[in-house]
Protein backbone atom coordinates (compact mmCIF):
# COMPACT_ATOMS: atom_id res chain seq x y z
CA UNK A 1 0.00 0.00 0.00
CA UNK A 2 1.26 3.39 -0.86
CA UNK A 3 2.33 5.73 1.77
CA UNK A 4 1.06 8.90 1.86
CA UNK A 5 2.73 11.76 3.08
CA UNK A 6 4.18 11.41 6.81
CA UNK A 7 3.05 8.28 7.85
CA UNK A 8 4.47 7.14 11.00
CA UNK A 9 6.68 8.95 13.77
CA UNK A 10 9.78 7.88 15.54
CA UNK A 11 10.34 9.13 19.03
CA UNK A 12 12.86 7.29 20.54
CA UNK A 13 14.16 7.44 24.20
CA UNK A 14 17.87 7.44 25.31
CA UNK A 15 20.25 8.03 28.21
CA UNK A 16 23.18 11.00 27.84
CA UNK A 17 25.35 11.79 30.79
CA UNK A 18 23.48 9.60 33.26
CA UNK A 19 20.18 11.50 32.84
CA UNK A 20 17.22 9.37 30.39
CA UNK A 21 16.27 12.64 27.93
CA UNK A 22 14.84 12.38 24.17
CA UNK A 23 17.42 10.71 22.25
CA UNK A 24 16.20 12.12 18.47
CA UNK A 25 14.30 14.83 17.35
CA UNK A 26 11.56 13.64 14.76
CA UNK A 27 11.86 10.06 12.12
CA UNK A 28 9.71 10.03 9.81
CA UNK A 29 8.97 7.75 6.91
CA UNK A 30 7.43 9.34 3.79
CA UNK A 31 6.82 9.59 0.55
CA UNK A 32 9.30 10.65 -2.54
CA UNK A 33 8.45 11.55 -6.07
CA UNK A 34 9.25 8.21 -7.07
CA UNK A 35 6.47 5.78 -7.17
CA UNK A 36 6.96 3.50 -4.24
CA UNK A 37 10.38 4.80 -3.26
CA UNK A 38 9.76 5.66 0.57
CA UNK A 39 12.58 7.84 2.43
CA UNK A 40 13.27 7.80 6.37
CA UNK A 41 13.93 10.83 7.12
CA UNK A 42 15.96 12.44 10.67
CA UNK A 43 15.77 15.44 12.48
CA UNK A 44 17.58 16.74 15.06
CA UNK A 45 18.60 13.67 16.20
CA UNK A 46 20.83 13.12 19.12
CA UNK A 47 21.67 9.01 18.35
CA UNK A 48 21.70 8.22 15.32
CA UNK A 49 22.56 4.46 16.01
CA UNK A 50 19.06 4.16 17.57
CA UNK A 51 17.42 6.10 15.32
CA UNK A 52 18.54 3.61 12.42
CA UNK A 53 17.35 0.45 14.68
CA UNK A 54 14.15 2.05 14.74
CA UNK A 55 13.85 2.15 10.72
CA UNK A 56 11.88 0.04 8.35
CA UNK A 57 14.75 -1.95 6.85
CA UNK A 58 13.51 -2.26 3.27
CA UNK A 59 13.59 1.79 3.34
CA UNK A 60 15.78 2.95 0.05
CA UNK A 61 16.69 6.22 1.45
CA UNK A 62 18.01 7.37 4.18
CA UNK A 63 18.84 10.80 5.30
CA UNK A 64 19.72 12.82 8.81
CA UNK A 65 19.47 16.48 8.81
CA UNK A 66 20.95 18.78 11.94
CA UNK A 67 21.88 15.48 13.74
CA UNK A 68 24.80 15.17 16.38
CA UNK A 69 26.44 12.53 14.36
CA UNK A 70 30.33 13.64 15.22
CA UNK A 71 31.92 9.96 14.53
CA UNK A 72 30.37 7.63 12.22
CA UNK A 73 30.85 3.77 13.09
CA UNK A 74 32.06 1.00 10.99
CA UNK A 75 28.40 -0.75 9.62
CA UNK A 76 26.18 1.78 10.55
CA UNK A 77 24.13 0.73 8.15
CA UNK A 78 24.46 -2.68 7.55
CA UNK A 79 20.91 -4.09 8.62
CA UNK A 80 19.78 -2.15 5.44
CA UNK A 81 21.94 -4.18 3.17
CA UNK A 82 21.11 -4.16 -0.69
CA UNK A 83 17.73 -2.09 -0.27
CA UNK A 84 19.66 1.01 0.45
CA UNK A 85 20.19 3.13 -2.28
CA UNK A 86 21.01 6.74 -0.40
CA UNK A 87 22.31 8.19 2.30
CA UNK A 88 22.40 11.86 3.24
CA UNK A 89 23.65 13.83 6.24
CA UNK A 90 23.27 17.16 6.15
CA UNK A 91 24.58 19.85 8.45
CA UNK A 92 25.30 17.12 11.18
CA UNK A 93 28.84 18.37 12.97
CA UNK A 94 29.84 14.91 11.41
CA UNK A 95 33.61 15.05 11.70
CA UNK A 96 35.32 11.58 11.46
CA UNK A 97 34.32 8.61 9.84
CA UNK A 98 35.88 4.80 10.51
CA UNK A 99 36.73 2.44 7.79
CA UNK A 100 33.90 1.07 6.56
CA UNK A 101 30.78 2.73 7.90
CA UNK A 102 28.97 1.35 4.46
CA UNK A 103 30.21 -2.12 4.30
CA UNK A 104 27.61 -4.29 2.96
CA UNK A 105 25.48 -1.82 0.60
CA UNK A 106 26.39 -2.92 -2.35
CA UNK A 107 23.28 -1.27 -4.11
CA UNK A 108 23.90 2.58 -3.01
CA UNK A 109 23.90 4.76 -5.68
CA UNK A 110 24.30 7.93 -3.94
CA UNK A 111 26.04 9.60 -1.00
CA UNK A 112 25.81 13.62 0.33
CA UNK A 113 27.22 14.45 3.42
CA UNK A 114 27.04 18.22 3.18
CA UNK A 115 27.79 21.67 6.06
CA UNK A 116 29.77 18.81 8.22
CA UNK A 117 33.24 19.18 9.23
CA UNK A 118 35.16 16.58 7.39
CA UNK A 119 38.94 17.23 7.03
CA UNK A 120 39.39 14.35 4.51
CA UNK A 121 38.49 11.51 2.44
CA UNK A 122 39.48 8.18 2.23
CA UNK A 123 39.62 5.76 0.29
CA UNK A 124 38.23 2.57 2.82
CA UNK A 125 34.90 4.14 2.70
CA UNK A 126 34.14 3.54 -0.68
CA UNK A 127 35.44 -0.01 -0.78
CA UNK A 128 32.68 -2.59 -1.89
CA UNK A 129 30.26 0.20 -3.50
CA UNK A 130 30.14 -0.86 -6.56
CA UNK A 131 27.04 0.99 -8.10
CA UNK A 132 27.76 4.38 -6.21
CA UNK A 133 27.33 6.82 -8.73
CA UNK A 134 27.02 10.43 -7.08
CA UNK A 135 29.36 11.35 -4.55
CA UNK A 136 28.35 14.94 -3.05
CA UNK A 137 31.06 16.30 -0.10
CA UNK A 138 30.37 20.02 -0.21
CA UNK A 139 30.45 22.34 2.27
CA UNK A 140 32.69 20.44 4.65
CA UNK A 141 36.18 21.48 5.67
CA UNK A 142 38.11 19.12 3.58
CA UNK A 143 42.01 19.52 3.31
CA UNK A 144 42.72 16.26 1.29
CA UNK A 145 41.49 13.66 -0.85
CA UNK A 146 43.42 10.20 -0.45
CA UNK A 147 45.17 8.90 -3.62
CA UNK A 148 43.45 5.17 -2.65
CA UNK A 149 39.70 7.30 -3.26
CA UNK A 150 40.66 7.68 -7.10
CA UNK A 151 41.69 4.11 -7.44
CA UNK A 152 38.75 2.34 -5.95
CA UNK A 153 35.77 4.50 -6.49
CA UNK A 154 34.15 3.51 -9.81
CA UNK A 155 33.38 5.61 -12.07
CA UNK A 156 30.79 8.08 -11.18
CA UNK A 157 27.82 10.40 -12.96
CA UNK A 158 29.08 13.63 -9.72
CA UNK A 159 32.10 14.15 -7.72
CA UNK A 160 31.54 17.05 -5.83
CA UNK A 161 33.91 18.17 -3.51
CA UNK A 162 33.08 22.53 -3.32
CA UNK A 163 33.43 24.70 -0.61
CA UNK A 164 36.33 23.11 1.09
CA UNK A 165 39.91 24.07 1.97
CA UNK A 166 41.96 21.88 -0.66
CA UNK A 167 44.48 23.15 -2.25
CA UNK A 168 45.44 20.40 -4.45
CA UNK A 169 44.60 17.28 -5.76
CA UNK A 170 47.45 16.01 -7.57
CA UNK A 171 46.86 15.33 -11.40
CA UNK A 172 49.34 12.15 -10.79
CA UNK A 173 46.77 10.63 -8.32
CA UNK A 174 43.45 10.28 -10.62
CA UNK A 175 44.88 9.23 -13.77
CA UNK A 176 42.39 6.07 -14.54
CA UNK A 177 39.73 8.14 -12.43
CA UNK A 178 36.74 8.63 -14.89
CA UNK A 179 33.07 10.77 -13.40
CA UNK A 180 31.30 12.41 -15.90
CA UNK A 181 31.54 15.98 -13.53
CA UNK A 182 34.23 17.15 -11.16
CA UNK A 183 33.12 20.02 -9.07
CA UNK A 184 36.10 21.75 -6.81
CA UNK A 185 34.59 25.53 -6.78
CA UNK A 186 34.94 27.20 -3.89
CA UNK A 187 38.60 25.85 -2.91
CA UNK A 188 41.52 27.95 -2.66
CA UNK A 189 43.28 25.78 -5.41
CA UNK A 190 47.66 26.43 -6.36
CA UNK A 191 47.22 28.17 -9.49
CA UNK A 192 49.72 25.62 -10.85
CA UNK A 193 47.40 22.76 -9.51
CA UNK A 194 44.49 24.47 -11.02
CA UNK A 195 46.03 24.48 -14.54
CA UNK A 196 46.99 20.63 -14.61
CA UNK A 197 43.56 19.86 -13.22
CA UNK A 198 41.83 22.07 -16.57
CA UNK A 199 44.16 20.67 -18.72
CA UNK A 200 43.30 17.23 -17.89
CA UNK A 201 39.41 18.40 -17.45
CA UNK A 202 39.85 18.82 -21.00
CA UNK A 203 41.45 15.90 -22.15
CA UNK A 204 38.89 13.76 -20.37
CA UNK A 205 35.71 16.03 -21.47
CA UNK A 206 34.88 16.48 -17.98
CA UNK A 207 32.39 19.36 -16.68
CA UNK A 208 33.27 21.50 -14.10
CA UNK A 209 32.90 24.57 -12.84
CA UNK A 210 35.98 26.88 -11.14
CA UNK A 211 33.46 29.93 -10.21
CA UNK A 212 34.88 31.78 -7.65
CA UNK A 213 37.96 30.19 -6.03
CA UNK A 214 41.02 31.79 -5.03
CA UNK A 215 41.55 35.47 -4.35
CA UNK A 216 40.04 35.96 -7.47
CA UNK A 217 38.53 34.51 -10.44
CA UNK A 218 40.63 31.94 -12.28
CA UNK A 219 38.98 32.20 -15.82
CA UNK A 220 40.52 29.54 -18.25
CA UNK A 221 41.55 31.71 -21.08
CA UNK A 222 43.62 33.83 -17.95
CA UNK A 223 45.32 30.33 -16.89
CA UNK A 224 45.85 29.17 -20.74
CA UNK A 225 47.42 32.41 -21.62
CA UNK A 226 49.88 32.08 -19.07
CA UNK A 227 50.76 28.50 -19.50
CA UNK A 228 51.55 29.68 -22.89
CA UNK A 229 54.15 31.68 -22.13
CA UNK A 230 55.23 29.68 -18.90
CA UNK A 231 55.98 26.46 -19.67
CA UNK A 232 57.45 25.80 -16.47
CA UNK A 233 54.01 26.33 -14.73
CA UNK A 234 53.89 22.82 -13.14
CA UNK A 235 57.03 23.71 -11.22
CA UNK A 236 56.93 27.58 -10.55
CA UNK A 237 53.64 27.99 -8.37
CA UNK A 238 55.14 31.89 -7.90
CA UNK A 239 56.28 32.48 -11.72
CA UNK A 240 52.54 31.36 -12.64
CA UNK A 241 50.88 33.44 -10.05
CA UNK A 242 53.14 36.71 -11.21
CA UNK A 243 51.94 36.19 -14.93
CA UNK A 244 48.31 35.48 -14.00
CA UNK A 245 48.19 38.92 -11.99
CA UNK A 246 50.43 41.22 -14.54
CA UNK A 247 48.08 39.59 -17.14
CA UNK A 248 44.92 40.32 -15.49
CA UNK A 249 46.44 43.98 -14.99
CA UNK A 250 46.57 43.90 -18.61
CA UNK A 251 42.87 44.20 -19.38
CA UNK A 252 42.42 47.13 -16.77
CA UNK A 253 43.03 51.12 -18.13
CA UNK A 254 45.78 53.15 -16.19
CA UNK A 255 44.77 55.34 -13.48
CA UNK A 256 41.41 55.59 -11.19
CA UNK A 257 37.98 56.51 -11.39
CA UNK A 258 37.56 55.05 -14.89
CA UNK A 259 33.98 53.61 -16.08
CA UNK A 260 33.19 50.43 -18.57
CA UNK A 261 32.81 52.35 -21.31
CA UNK A 262 36.53 53.91 -20.61
CA UNK A 263 37.95 50.16 -20.33
CA UNK A 264 35.91 49.18 -23.65
CA UNK A 265 38.11 51.74 -24.94
CA UNK A 266 41.13 50.97 -23.96
CA UNK A 267 40.39 47.30 -24.64
CA UNK A 268 39.79 48.16 -28.69
CA UNK A 269 43.24 46.70 -29.59
CA UNK A 270 43.47 44.03 -27.02
CA UNK A 271 40.12 42.30 -26.60
CA UNK A 272 39.42 41.08 -23.23
CA UNK A 273 37.74 37.34 -23.57
CA UNK A 274 36.07 38.70 -20.04
CA UNK A 275 34.35 41.65 -21.43
CA UNK A 276 32.15 42.19 -24.26
CA UNK A 277 31.68 45.81 -25.27
CA UNK A 278 29.47 45.16 -27.97
CA UNK A 279 26.70 46.73 -26.13
CA UNK A 280 27.95 49.61 -25.44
Amino acid sequence: MKLQGTVNAVFILGVAAGLTEIASGVCIVRNTPETKVYRYQCFRSNNYLADLTAAPIDVPKISFTNARIQYLRNKSFARFGPGLKSVQINYSELGEIEDSPFEGLVELRSLLITGCNLQIVKGTWFEGLSKLDTIILDHNEIKSVESSFFKIVQPLKSLDLSFNQISCIPVASIYGFRTQSFHLEGNHLAWACLAQLLDWFKKNNIKHDFAAIGPFPPMEPLINMCVERHPSYKLDETGLEKCIRKKLMDFFPPGDNYTVEQACRFLTDKPSPFLNCFDI
